[in-house]
């Protein structure tokens, strides 16, 4: 949040008279058309979905889109070293056209970086679809002639940056309304709960079930809300490095490995229904890892479970791939060990207040 802002809705730059939910339903409803109007009107290919947002964005309709043939992979770029990832890592045949769906065009940077890495692979990019275009960011993809400009299809376009910024921002408000997180490489659980809860009733209990987990009390905040959907609401606290963060630690890394986890982060959100509560949690690690010796591969005791021992990268690059992997990879594993082992303990936790408490979904970014 930015400084001095206490109100999401006012820091996105609505006004009082703004709605948050009537902004949602309309953007649903654009996503809606995007997909069923523009994109599923393509004849069924690969399906190249660019960044956690353009995942984020078209989330709710993937078995629709899976059941008209198309075949997706999910595509990552870390902007730090150009690196980029696919997931899975698909082989799209030479030459064969692929549909990149992405959230928003602005400048065309990273966009450009992810064109030029896929004609690399000699793959054919037949058309980008995505909710917003930014004519400066199009044409300067038409002049790195990475594109032909009528292959771009946007939802909205814009010709200035107020314009640009003003359509986004309603964006913005649909991402934040979602009860899973917008980013596909988190590590999260999903609950739902017999009872239409406050957040200040599950606040108390998860402050209770951490206390018994990390032996100390752990304090969970309100989130300020407004902006978000009406019945979506956030809660988050902090879980400093103690003895039990240590000894997940310890437990998941080589011994030849130099990492200092300072803090994780636990963050939920809640969406009130009617007779009953849905919830997520999500898990987040802050940590520095050293490598001590450049040769090692991996970080981790389990091989199979480094993300290095399965990531795909040329030898002159390990050392700078490694820099962005193998952190990540600590800090999915660090989350799934947290969130595996207070699972069990919340929803006990929830039969000693009478309520019945049920995992709905576990998801990790990899298979962890």
């Amino acid at each position: 949040m930015h400084p001095g802002f206490d109100d999401v809705w006012e820091w996105l730059g609505f006004g009082e008279k703004d709605s948050p939910n009537e902004t949602i339903r309309k953007v649903n409803l654009n996503v809606l058309t995007l997909v069923e109007e523009l994109l599923l009107k393509e004849q069924p290919t690969y399906l190249v979905v660019v960044g956690r947002k353009a995942s984020h964005l078209i989330t709710d309709y993937t078995t629709r889109i899976e059941e008209k043939g198309f075949m997706s992979c999910f595509y990552r770029l870390y902007r730090v070293s150009q690196y980029v990832q696919m997931k899975p890592p698909i082989q799209i045949p030479t030459k064969h056209p692929v549909i990149l769906v992405v959230d928003t065009v602005h400048t065309g940077e990273e966009l450009s970086i992810v064109l030029a890495d896929l004609y690399a692979r000699k793959i054919k990019v037949k058309k980008i679809f995505c909710y917003l275009r930014n004519e400066e960011g199009i044409e300067n993809l038409v002049a790195a002639k990475l594109v032909d400009k009528e292959n771009v299809v946007g939802l909205f376009s814009s010709s200035s940056e107020e314009e640009y910024l003003e359509e986004y921002d309603k964006l913005q408000t649909f991402f934040r309304s979602q009860l899973e997180p917008m980013d596909p490489d988190l590590c999260f659980n999903s609950y739902n709960v017999n009872k239409v809860l406050s957040p200040n009733e599950l606040k108390a209990i998860l402050q209770s079930v951490l206390k018994d987990m990390f032996g100390q009390r752990i304090t969970i905040k309100r989130f300020c809300d407004r902006g978000l959907a009406s019945n979506i609401k956030e809660l988050y606290g902090s879980i400093g490095n103690n003895r039990k963060l240590r000894e997940i630690t310890r437990g998941l890394l080589r011994e030849d490995s130099d990492c200092d986890v300072s803090c994780a982060s636990i963050r939920l959100k809640m969406d009130q229904k009617k007779v009953d509560t849905s919830f997520v949690i999500i898990v987040r690690t802050e940590s520095d890892f050293n490598l001590k010796k450049v040769e090692a591969n991996i970080c981790l005791k389990d091989l199979e479970r480094c993300c290095m021992a399965r990531t795909g990268y040329k030898k002159r690059k390990e050392l700078e791939v490694k820099r962005l992997v193998c952190p990540a990879c600590i800090d999915l594993l660090i989350s799934d060990s947290i969130l595996n082992e207070l699972s069990p303990i919340l929803i006990k936790g929830f039969e000693k207040g009478g309520l019945e408490c049920k995992l709905t979904r576990t998801y990790r970014p990899i298979k962890l």
